[in-house]
């Protein structure tokens, strides 16, 4: 498993940078559902010292978070490319 985090630093390596946005999204009980982690998993990673917004994308395994991309009204195609 590759964190998000990790993804984050390759992103950031490109020219001109990818930006993504990583972590829970600041809405941590729908990133606990959508990665299927139970509150024994969350408990666990809490007690391991993660915290929202630290850059530990997996913890005993398990993810922390996830990863988004955006387009928007200044998206170009080779925005795209890049990330694709």
């Amino acid at each position: 498993i590759i964190g998000y985090d990790e993804v984050s630093r390759l992103a950031a390596l490109n020219r001109p940078p990818i930006q993504l946005r990583t972590g829970c999204f600041c809405n941590p009980g729908a990133c606990q559902e959508a990665l299927s982690l139970c509150d024994d998993d969350v408990t666990e990673q809490h007690a391991s010292g993660h915290v929202c917004g630290d850059r530990r994308g997996i913890v005993n395994g398990k993810p922390t978070g996830a990863i988004r991309a955006s387009f928007g009204k200044d998206s170009i195609w080779e925005d795209m490319d890049a990330l694709a």
